[in-house]
This record gives structure tokens, sequence and C-alpha cells, in this order.
């Protein structure tokens, strides 16, 4: 649906493009909807459903965006994964990239025990336990 409402050119303004193209990362659950976005994150560009290149360029930020949509494939290899973050990090050496890294960490369907355990059994030496969990 955000596809073909952004596809259908009627959204000129920037800013809502930027909106409707978050809702659409977010809502990329779908595998064969995951790949599609590294295709947009390799070129650049939206794309259509009929892979037509459209004139919306894939910001920065976007691709953060992209990046967590990816890690939490259950298809996609560990090891592709790594390569599109090695990618992200050439192309953007912000803050934004080591809060990416640790969504993207927690994302991995592997990891999703791993972190539980590390949400919820916070000892003193927990990563965690500075965040002020044990407080509630």
């Amino acid at each position: 649906m955000f596809l073909t409402i952004i596809a259908s050119g009627s959204i000129t303004d920037i800013s809502t493009q930027h909106l409707v193209l978050e809702a659409l990362f977010t809502s990329a659950r779908n595998e064969d909807h995951i790949e599609m976005l590294v295709k947009w994150f390799d070129s650049g560009f939206v794309h259509d459903s009929n892979g037509q290149k459209l004139d919306i360029e894939i910001s920065k930020k976007h691709k953060h965006s992209i990046m967590e949509r990816i890690w939490s494939s259950e298809k996609m290899s560990l090891q592709f994964k790594e390569e599109m973050m090695a990618k992200l990090a050439k192309i953007d050496k912000s803050d934004w990239l080591d809060n990416t890294q640790k969504v993207c960490e927690a994302a991995h369907p592997e990891n999703k025990e791993k972190m539980w355990k590390e949400y919820f059994n916070l000892g003193e030496d927990s990563q965690c336990a500075d965040w002020g969990l044990l407080h509630f």
C-alpha cells in the first residue's frame, strides 16, 4: 500500500515522502519486501513493484532504517547482513551507525534469546544494568 502511494507521484512534498518511506520500511516483514529494500539500498533510489526507478532518493537515514529490516530477515545469512552493514559504515560514520549496529544485533533472529537473557538477567556485570531497569 505504501509503495503504491509513493509510486503514484501524488505526494510531491519531500518531507511527506520521507514519512511514507519510513512507514514502508517499518512495515516490511515479508522476505520479498526485504529483498526489495536491499535493492533500494544498493541503488540509492526507490523502485516500483515493476522495478522501475522512481525519482525518490534513499537518504542516509533511510539506509539505516533499511538496515534494521535487513537484520530482521530470517532468510538472509549473517555474512550477507554483515557485508551490508560494512557498506553502510562506508557511507555513514555518524553516531547513527553505532545505534543502528546495536538495533541490528538485537534484530537478528538468532540473537533473540541472547538479547532476552541480557534484558532480564540483569546482574551488575550486565551491559543493560546502567539502563535503570532494575529500579522498576
